[in-house]
């Protein structure tokens, strides 16, 4: 399960469950090649008891995801190891790079987005 907390705006992510309840999911270690992948099936549940086992600082996530695990298995790291994922030498300063909320400022004339927002809806 996997509450969907105020805040994470991913309708999208929620509207695919609706439209196709298939997933997968995708486990990395930082600096291990192994990957674990986990395929089934989920469905969105606003059920209120459930929703308050998730409650964090008296906050309910708007619903969770509950998920069916019907396959699990490890994922080549080929992948990896060719992108240098967890090579230090190969990965950008991270405070070189704009923060996610000043892209969705930027990409939407400052209608979503920001690091004021991000930390009103923290949960």
């Amino acid at each position: 399960m996997m509450p969907d907390r105020h805040g994470n705006n991913r309708t999208d992510s929620l509207s695919n469950i609706v439209t196709d309840p298939r997933i997968a999911l995708c486990f990395m270690v930082p600096g291990s090649t192994n990957c674990l992948r986990v395929n089934g099936t989920a469905y969105i549940s606003a059920d209120e008891e459930l929703k308050a086992t998730f409650a964090v600082e008296g906050k309910e996530p708007r619903s969770v995801i509950v998920m069916r695990t019907e396959a699990v298995y490890f994922q080549c790291g080929r992948a990896i190891l060719r992108s240098k994922l967890w090579d230090m030498e190969a990965q950008s300063d991270a405070d070189t790079l704009p923060k996610p909320g000043e892209v969705l400022a930027w990409l939407s004339d400052n209608q979503v987005g920001g690091e004021e927002r991000a930390q009103k809806s923290l949960w």
